[in-house]
């Protein structure tokens, strides 16, 4: 009897307050009776303005079942002319000027980031890095070409990507000879450079100079060919001395070699240069060649009193090293001959040249090679005046484990 009334007074309750268009929802029924959906009552302006946003929110008159607008309702395409075209692309021009002239003063330089990422991948070690990094120089150069760039790689690149060939020589015979060419390449757009009124077609500047030099021989003796390094350095001097005593500022030579109000470009040899030509003659296993060039930096370098020129400690050593492993009779005589003639230059107040532990250990090396009756006394002696050197102050000549094992070898024969 109880239930019947409550389900009496539900009927009389939804059709009491049944408005039309009015929201359903499921009520709570009572036990044992069925469940059915029951309708919010809502106001008048309620109930429009929920089936207002049913009709303008159906799939057919708003979107397409992608998710992509109807094309019913898009706004009828407005035709550009080529005026407001041309507009458009000033101003883009504008932006991108404004743009770029902010990144440059915020040190963020377009030509900047190319170098950097040319160095980074040369340097990385990869196997392919400096095929790659030609690729993408040659690549910005050609976009450059039609337009697409204002940039165009520099000097900075192509030693960039030089460098890269120069490290990859070590393992790669091939990568010297692409060195030459990106070199050569460099040679024919400083020619190319200048237009005919005498003012750049491009944007950037490609001349060598002695950085360019220097890589390239670096990479011929990493890929042991001294004979070409050392062509290469007399060709190097003979240009640079020709652009000295040059006075005719329209030549061809002075064009290419020259930056402004003809100001020459630094591509004379120095230190560097004659450094990689040592080096590659001690790759090559031959300490007279060496030797020969170390002699011919020093006479320059007083003939010419060019600071730039000096053998340092290292020109020295790379001499040393060559004589300690190249097991030549009388090579550690020579050597240590090298080595007093190092102690006097630097008593005289050379102080580049002043010997190392290096130095020293080289030396009882190539003792420690010798067949000579008196090695191993020599050596010791070696170590007895480095030790003595270290306890006066001189840190730099401290004996390390190479030294000592290098003694052990000499005492072992």
């Amino acid at each position: 009897m109880k239930l019947s009334g409550i389900a009496l007074f539900v009927v009389v309750l939804k059709s009491t307050h049944r408005v039309k268009g009015a929201y359903t929802f499921p009520l709570p029924q009572l036990k044992g009776q069925p469940q059915t959906p029951q309708r919010l009552a809502l106001s008048p302006q309620r109930s429009l303005t929920i089936q207002s946003a049913c009709r303008t929110s159906s799939p057919s008159s708003s979107a397409t079942s992608k998710g992509r607008p109807n094309r019913s309702m898009l706004p009828d395409p407005i035709t550009t002319t080529s005026a407001g075209r041309k507009r458009k692309r000033q101003k883009r021009q504008v932006i991108e000027t404004n743009t770029r002239e902010k990144s440059i003063a915020k040190g963020r330089d377009p030509i900047i980031s190319l170098n950097m990422n040319l160095d980074y991948l040369g340097k990385s070690g990869q196997r392919g890095a400096a095929a790659r990094a030609k690729e993408m120089l040659l690549r910005i150069e050609a976009l450059h070409a039609e337009g697409y760039y204002e940039i165009t790689p520099d000097t900075v690149s192509y030693n960039s990507v030089m460098n890269a060939y120069a490290i990859a020589a070590t393992r790669d015979g091939e990568a010297a000879k692409e060195a030459q060419r990106l070199l050569g390449r460099m040679k024919e757009l400083t020619l190319n450079e200048a237009g005919g009124d005498g003012s750049s077609r491009r944007v950037g500047i490609v001349r060598p100079n002695a950085i360019s030099f220097n890589t390239v021989i670096l990479a011929l003796a990493n890929s042991g060919q001294p004979n070409k390094a050392e062509e290469l350095l007399s060709h190097m001097e003979d240009i640079c001395l020709a652009i000295v005593e040059s006075t005719d500022s329209n030549s061809n030579l002075a064009k290419g070699c020259a930056i402004g109000d003809d100001a020459p470009i630094s591509c004379m040899p120095n230190t560097i240069t004659y450094n990689s030509c040592i080096l590659a003659w001690a790759k090559a296993g031959d300490p007279h060649r060496a030797e020969n060039l170390l002699k011919r930096m020093m006479e320059l370098s007083l003939e010419r009193n060019d600071d730039d020129l000096k053998a340092d400690c290292i020109s020295v050593n790379t001499v040393l090293h060559a004589w300690a492993v190249s097991r030549q009779r009388g090579a550690a005589e020579r050597a240590e001959s090298l080595l007093r003639h190092m102690e006097t230059l630097y008593l005289s107040g050379n102080e580049d040249v002043q010997p190392d532990s290096i130095s020293y250990t080289s030396v009882i090396s190539a003792w420690a090679s010798s067949k000579h009756p008196d090695a191993a006394n020599r050596a010791l002696q070696l170590l007895e005046e480095m030790e003595e050197l270290c306890e006066a102050g001189e840190e730099c000549v401290r004996p390390n484990s190479f030294t000592y094992t290098a003694v052990i070898n000499a005492l072992a024969r």
